[in-house]
């Protein structure tokens, strides 16, 4: 089912440039997760326990980190953006493995090497300019988690388990300005992850 019919006649998410409202965001991830909740009901034995981790990267480091996924795995940034406008951010989704966090990698250096070594899965990403009226990055955080559980999480898995997701931007020169746990109000079916 895609994203779109999810959210019914509304105005639809604009993914590439996120253009959605915080109502249509958290409307369109409710509805997500409670597709992979009927999804866990039937296949509990076989679901895999999941911690999505969101890191916002500004238009001035998006091209480090570019090539850096271009030579870690070339064919899994082909549809990423080359460049960023200015006062644009780019919203990675790294799926990992649940269970404690821990601390932030990469203080005080640059964008690489904050990147995680151990993903599970496909990740997912989002830009926004919060300048333009575009999204801030919470709002692109519900759009990317949504729809990586509307596309990867049920393509790629019978049944997941997820911890609310941990938000974490970052300035250049690799000073985290926040780190913070972001559930939604919503019930997920795993805690949230130790370490934060």
């Amino acid at each position: 089912m895609a994203l779109r019919r999810l959210l019914g006649p509304k105005r639809p998410l604009d993914f590439g440039k996120n253009a959605a409202t915080p109502q249509d965001a958290r409307r369109a991830l409710t509805q997500a997760i409670k597709r992979q909740e009927e999804r866990l009901a039937i296949a509990e034995s076989e679901a895999v326990d999941v911690q999505l981790l969101g890191q916002v990267t500004s238009a001035e480091e998006w091209p480090k980190l570019l090539a850096y996924w271009e030579r870690r795995n070339p064919s899994g940034v082909a549809a990423w953006p080359r460049r960023l406008e200015r006062g644009a951010y780019a919203l990675n989704l790294w799926p990992l493995a649940a269970g404690r966090v821990g601390r932030a990698a990469g203080l005080g250096g640059d964008v690489r090497k904050r990147q995680p070594k151990k993903l599970i899965c496909t990740p997912g990403l989002t830009r926004f300019e919060p300048d333009k009226g575009g999204s801030d990055a919470t709002t692109a955080l519900a759009v990317v988690c949504a729809t990586w559980l509307e596309d990867v999480g049920i393509t790629d898995f019978r049944a997941l388990r997820l911890a609310p997701p941990v938000l974490e931007a970052w300035a250049p020169g690799g000073r985290l300005i926040s780190r913070a746990v972001v559930d939604f109000d919503l019930e997920w079916s795993l805690p949230a992850a130790d370490g934060i």
